[in-house]
């Protein structure tokens, strides 16, 4: 079991690294998309459309990645095993979302449902 842990404090910060960097790339894309958005200034309607697509097409692969990663860390800090991918899209269906966040500790887990429940429509933040 120690040993398990000393490992997995070894691979924390990689994986946290890769998922500062994945983020990173996420939000310089979607700075990117949204400058287009300019185009569209003199036509409010099709430029609120765009905006909304826009946020759901970049929104839930970045909360994908981000459950991923906590779920990680989840597993790191209680010293369990998981698959070690350098995966860049994390594909996540909604349910496998909630699942995910379920299983995060205490206010953590809210916190990511409600997010969810955001990228997801069915409420605003």
């Amino acid at each position: 079991m120690n040993t398990m842990l000393s490992e997995n404090a070894e691979r924390k910060p990689r994986v946290l690294h890769n998922l500062q960097k994945q983020l990173d790339e996420a939000v310089l894309d979607m700075q990117l998309y949204e400058k287009a958005l300019d185009v569209f200034e003199d036509d409010p309607a099709t430029a609120g459309i765009l905006h909304d697509h826009l946020l759901r097409t970049m929104a839930t692969p970045v909360v994908n990645k981000i459950l991923f990663s906590l779920d990680k860390d989840n597993k790191l800090k209680n010293g369990m095993e998981f698959e070690d991918s350098e995966e860049q899209d994390v594909q996540l269906s909604s349910t496998e979302r909630t699942f995910l966040a379920k299983n995060l500790p205490g206010q953590l887990s809210s916190k990511a449902q409600a997010l969810i429940e955001a990228v997801e429509g069915k409420v605003c933040l």
